[in-house]
């Protein structure tokens, strides 16, 4: 037998992506030398890094005794129809769908992809297992009538890449680049609606105008599925006042630098309105960055007891609590050494362990 898995976009330093690859690693190294990504779009730049397998959805032809890992964020007619012909072979590995309302008036298309998603969800309620990538997901599963046979199994965050791209000659540009004196905020996610950039850019203008008027916010994250919602980011930046203090930085590649933004920030802001996990603020410990993050839907199951969690994602709430992380050391201290325990929960080990539980309790033989 083997266990092949299937998604419907691999694509660079996108945390699904990275999750399938580092599950195909530990499969061969159980003994499924076969193990196969199929995917029903990918980017022909990763395919090919690190020896990842990836195939043509169309590809897909399991055996009687074979198993495969879907992976869902999205409604996908070829992703779903795969699932449910498999339906007494899968293991529904739920990633959360955004809410479709985020995106209309953006993206028509990426809405209906949504809705689409959140509507097929209880067709995979008899799969054999299910997996969740954080215990707000796997509520969602149970609302949605799965069994109460799921688990959470842990995303990657894949330290030592993130460290060496800080190291290397772009990252250390970025480093200078930003290296001041000035006080940098960083938030990494795509620049979409549910995000709520807009929320950062006003907490900065209100952090500059009454604590530091020296601060800045440099915003990862790449604008091609709402450019709309990036024009109006720019807007706004230009109307507060802090037009030239937003840094839209794109989407930079490990190869081009992505981790020195981090090790020039000083603070993680988040202030989506919605995560399914949110891996970039687990990403953010690798640097031991002091976060600041609203308590919503699954932000807390990444933050945990290592950052700050507010109630309230008012811009001034964020401002201030940035302040109070900037000038209390042991705050910092105390989040940091919690930090620490939340990177051993989301290394590789962690998750080649509840892998090889999963294939036991499966009855999965290489």
């Amino acid at each position: 037998m083997t266990v092949h898995q299937a998604l419907h976009t691999f694509t660079p330093r996108d945390a699904i992506s990275n999750q399938a690859a580092a599950i195909q690693r530990i499969l061969r190294q159980l003994g499924f030398g076969d193990s196969a990504i199929f995917a029903v779009n990918a980017d022909v730049r990763r395919v090919d890094h690190d020896e990842v397998l990836v195939r043509p959805i169309r590809q897909l032809k399991l055996r009687p005794q074979d198993w495969l890992i879907l992976h869902f964020s999205i409604g996908s007619p070829h992703l779903e129809a795969v699932g449910l012909r498999h339906l007494g072979q899968l293991v529904f590995y739920y990633h959360n769908v955004t809410p479709p309302e985020y995106f209309v008036g953006y993206n028509l298309s990426m809405a209906h992809g949504l809705q689409r998603g959140r509507s097929s969800l209880p067709l995979f309620a008899r799969a054999p297992r299910a997996w969740a990538a954080s215990e707000f997901d796997l509520d969602e599963l149970r609302q949605a009538g799965f069994a109460d046979h799921g688990i959470v199994v842990p995303l990657v965050v894949e330290a030592s890449k993130l460290i060496a791209s800080a190291q290397s000659s772009a990252g250390q540009g970025v480093v200078r680049r930003y290296t001041d004196g000035r006080l940098n905020w960083l938030f990494v996610g795509r620049l979409v609606p549910n995000k709520r950039q807009d929320v950062l850019i006003r907490a900065l203008a209100y952090y500059r105008r009454l604590i530091d008027s020296q601060a800045r916010l440099l915003l990862v994250g790449s604008s091609a599925h709402t450019p709309g919602y990036a024009l109006e980011l720019r807007s706004l930046a230009r109307a507060l006042g802090v037009g030239s203090e937003v840094i839209f930085a794109g989407s930079p590649s490990l190869a081009e630098g992505f981790g020195g933004y981090f090790q020039a920030a000083h603070v993680f802001v988040c202030a989506s309105a919605h995560e399914g996990f949110g891996l970039p603020l687990v990403e953010a410990m690798v640097f031991k960055l002091p976060i600041v993050a609203c308590n919503t839907t699954g932000i807390p199951c990444a933050v945990q007891s290592a950052g700050i969690l507010l109630d309230t994602c008012h811009p001034a709430a964020i401002a201030e609590a940035v302040h109070c992380l900037h000038r209390d050391q042991s705050i910092r201290e105390h989040f940091a050494a919690n930090q620490a325990i939340r990177l051993k929960q989301h290394s590789e080990a962690a998750l080649l362990s509840a892998v090889e539980a999963e294939a036991r309790r499966m009855g999965w033989t290489g």
